[in-house]
């Protein structure tokens, strides 16, 4: 077991929020959310008077696919704090004869990165624009520049970063090549101007290294996690997997550094960056061979100004604690805590850090209709129980706690489970439904900075609310927003603490 203590109190990133304590309420929108028959809607961020509410009519969570591009629809809505609507537009990409690429939320606004693709040249051009507050675009289209792709070349869909500072953006594209991949970034100003673009080749196919996280640095670096898959010889079929951590320098120097062994199984990590400390932060669960309900949290740092200096911790859980955080139902269904993904890492006060992590797995199975004559495929959606850590800067867990819950859904993406959360200097509050089904409520779990629950309903089963977590949002100190279903119509909810 490897010590390293201090690499605790870095594994920050977000701090509290100062707020009054008062009762939690939930209130819907005076009238119906107009989606216009787009079926999926996030709350992608928000300025001093409002919120942006963003419709499509194709999932809003592949972040890594380019699947629908040219049939993908947007609609972009502004809501006040009121839950008032001041209006609604449709998203067209500029300049004409291109595509949306993806929308996210940049320096108070609206940013649309788009691409256009010269079949002659096989030239692939990206450009960048902002909405503002009253649904205008604000100044001239952006051109970011082109990416020459070759005849066995495919280009995944563009990431957004912004920096820790938040004064940067950084816009990411792999292009998967037949023997390696070529990653591409561009750092924009707040104006979406081009800083910089430089390019990197790392000697992996994508066959063999799964590109599943990227986070750029206030100096124009680039982190990249990826999960590598290797054999142990030409003829096993059997392959181990190890996440790699990437850094790409402002130079394109391409540095690699191992993350687990064979010995530390883990089957998600996570990537962050301390704005304190200047340095990226791997962290996730991790099993011992042999342990199949996992064995403790294995965190990784590597200092952007030393980056020759990559360290690794793993802390221990021990087995009465497993027991604890695993629990009967998910051990004996396969859920260990190497398959809980960290959603978040907190600041505390002392130094430490409060690691939230969800159960979350897909099962899948096919079958014979014998009405239809056909062979169908299910996918059913799992999100158990969520795991809340509080680990002091010593490096010990000071206390630990289970929120219990059992969401199954089938061929949804889980759209109404998972959880909405907020965070502010004394507390946590985790929001989501209790049954995904007819009999819902609302509820709140609510945990102190000492590790004490309280659960609360905000709905009852006669109020037929049911939110949508993932497309909510913490909007100020205590305030959150989520889209709710209401009697089979759509609303938005507005959760105060």
């Amino acid at each position: 077991m490897k010590h390293w203590l201090p690499l605790l109190f870095i594994l920050l990133l977000s701090g509290f929020l100062p707020s009054p304590v008062q009762a939690q309420k939930l209130t819907l929108s005076p009238t119906v959310v107009d989606n216009a028959g787009l079926g999926f809607l996030k709350i992608i961020g928000q300025d001093e008077g409002g919120v942006f509410l963003l419709f499509s009519n194709l999932s809003l969570g592949m972040e890594r696919d380019r699947v629908g591009l040219k049939s993908r629809r947007y609609r972009l809505a502004y809501y006040t704090f009121d839950l008032a609507m001041k209006w609604q537009i449709a998203l067209e990409p500029h300049p004409n004869g291109s595509d949306i690429e993806t929308v996210s939320f940049f320096n108070d606004r609206v940013t649309v990165i788009s691409s256009s693709f010269e079949k002659n040249g096989g030239a692939l051009q990206l450009y960048a624009e902002y909405y503002n507050s009253k649904g205008i675009i604000a100044g001239s289209v952006k051109k970011l520049g082109s990416v020459t792709l070759g005849r066995n070349s495919y280009a995944g869909k563009p990431r957004t970063r912004i920096s820790p500072n938040k004064t940067q953006l950084g816009i990411i594209l792999n292009e998967e090549r037949e023997s390696d991949q070529q990653i591409h970034v561009w750092y924009c100003d707040t104006g979406l101007n081009v800083l910089k673009s430089q390019s990197a080749k790392l000697d992996y196919p994508t066959r063999d290294l799964d590109m599943t996280e990227a986070l750029i640095s206030d100096n124009q670096q680039l982190s990249l996690l990826g999960q590598a898959r290797v054999k142990a010889g030409a003829s096993d079929r059997k392959q181990t997997q190890f996440f790699k951590l990437f850094l790409i320098d402002g130079k394109s120097k391409v540095m690699e550094f191992p993350v687990n062994t064979t010995n530390e199984t883990m089957s998600e990590a996570s990537l962050i960056i301390n704005r304190k400390n200047n340095a990226v932060i791997v962290t996730g669960f991790y099993a011992e061979n042999g342990s199949f309900a996992g064995t403790g949290i294995l965190y990784g740092r590597l200092p952007l100004n030393e980056p020759d200096s990559f360290k690794i911790a793993t802390i221990p859980i021990r087995s009465d604690a497993q027991q604890k955080l695993v629990g009967e139902r998910n051990n004996s269904n396969g859920v260990g805590l190497f398959n809980y993904p960290i959603q978040k890492i907190i600041l505390r006060n002392d130094g430490g850090a409060v690691v939230v992590a969800e159960a979350a797995y897909l099962s899948e199975y096919s079958y014979y209709d014998y009405f239809t004559q056909s062979f169908n495929r299910r996918i059913e959606y799992h999100f158990d129980n969520i795991v809340v850590l509080s680990i002091n800067a010593r490096g010990n867990i000071d206390w630990s706690d289970v929120i219990r819950k059992d969401q199954v859904s089938m061929d949804d993406e889980g759209y109404y489970s998972s959880f909405c959360a907020m965070y502010d200097a004394d507390r946590m509050a985790l929001i989501f439904n209790d049954d995904v089904g007819r009999n819902n409520m609302v509820v709140v779990h609510i945990l102190d900075n000492m590790g004490q629950l309280q659960v609360k309903k905000l709905s009852g089963i006669s109020d037929n609310i049911t939110i949508i977590p993932r497309s909510g949002k913490q909007v100020a100190e205590s305030l959150v927003i989520v889209p709710a279903i209401s009697r089979k119509r759509l609303y938005l909810a507005r959760i105060e603490f």
